[in-house]
């Protein structure tokens, strides 16, 4: 075949090419002018989207684009207030953060977003899977997981990592004070297990360690720091929790119901109990109001099972070192590094 025949081939195909891009550019421009006159912006933004990546340089599309973005924001405030009458507030941030995205010069919205706090909570787990007993390991599927007692009222659940025994926890509060960031306590850990029943159906079983309960404070008196404090890194003020070895706590096979009162005083959050224990309670809280975030960390949490009394014991392990801080390995998680600024640091004290 002559060179100049391949060559017609060629340029021909990238003539279709081409065409087919125009024409797929062009329907979906169509589309989202035929849904945006029928007042679907929502889905009319979706076409223009499509048509934008195609064609990212047309200012015709952009600017359609630009246009029901502004009215799909209108739409999703209303959504919002809605969402929040309704006391559905993660529904509600979602809405909220989809508005800022579409027109972030709505002045309602930029207020709002002050109103909220992410709270990132924390902790590594120290447990012997061997120590548990046969019968429980033979399940299908095993989770070990934290259960948290939340300001809201909201049971908090997340997994502990068998990897490395942390796990981590996301919440959100809306016009909170800070005092309140200081009332999550540990409820529950335990081993989720999945078995299948002679009918082949799996069944959900849940083995409680340790056993906390809905936990709350029989009071609360004072006032934590309010001043806002220049921003530092978390992993700067770490060494600041190190302690002395003789400082090392007991097993603590927790009571029943555990009774206890906090006194809020400037940076530090006491913890008073007859027990003299506060395992139940975080080990800091950090806090940038700025950004709108708050870092619960509930440090390193040992558990025992003792066979002779068949109960099983928590303690706070003492840092006493760098290398037994958890956060190092933490941190390396990327997702959550806005987490690790904070202005003001509360410690918890007994």
């Amino acid at each position: 075949m002559p060179d100049s025949m391949l060559e017609f081939k060629h340029s021909a195909w990238l003539v279709l090419i081409l065409l087919l891009v125009i024409t797929g550019c062009s329907l979906h421009y169509d589309t989202g002018k035929e849904l945006e006159s029928e007042g679907r912006y929502e889905e009319a933004s979706i076409e223009y989207h499509r048509a934008f990546v195609d064609d990212p340089d047309d200012l015709e599309i952009q600017e359609a684009l630009q246009r029901v973005h502004r009215k799909v924001a209108e739409e999703n405030l209303v959504r919002y207030r809605e969402y929040l009458e309704k006391k559905q507030y993660h529904k509600a941030f979602s809405r909220l953060q989809s508005i800022l995205r579409q027109n972030p010069e709505i002045g309602e919205a930029q207020e709002e977003l002050k109103h909220w706090t992410r709270i990132l909570l924390t902790g590594k787990i120290e447990f012997e899977f061997k120590t548990i007993g046969m019968n429980l390991r033979l399940a299908e599927k095993m989770e070990l997981q934290v259960h948290l007692n939340s300001p809201s009222g909201e049971l908090l659940r997340g997994e502990v990592s068998y990897e490395n025994g942390i796990f981590s926890v996301e919440d959100l509060l809306y016009k909170t004070p800070r005092e309140k960031l200081s009332e999550y306590t540990l409820n529950t850990i335990g081993l989720e297990l999945h078995r299948k029943d002679s009918r082949g159906f799996t069944k959900e079983q849940f083995e409680r360690f340790i056993y906390f309960r809905t936990l709350i404070p029989g009071s609360v008196e004072g006032r934590l720091n309010g001043i806002i404090e220049s921003v530092k890194k978390v992993a700067d003020q770490r060494s600041n929790l190190l302690q002395k070895p003789e400082s090392e706590l007991k097993d603590w096979f927790p009571p029943r119901l555990v009774r206890y009162q906090m006194l809020l005083d400037e940076n530090q959050i006491r913890i008073l109990s007859s027990e003299k224990r506060r395992e139940f309670a975080p080990e800091v809280l950090y806090l940038n109001s700025t950004s709108g975030r708050a870092f619960i960390d509930f440090g390193v949490l040992e558990l025992k099972r003792d066979e002779n009394r068949k109960k099983w014991s928590i303690r706070r392990k003492t840092m006493v070192r760098n290398s037994d801080d958890y956060f190092t390995e933490l941190s390396r998680n990327l997702a959550l590094s806005r987490y690790f600024q904070y202005e003001q640091a509360y410690r918890y004290v007994n």
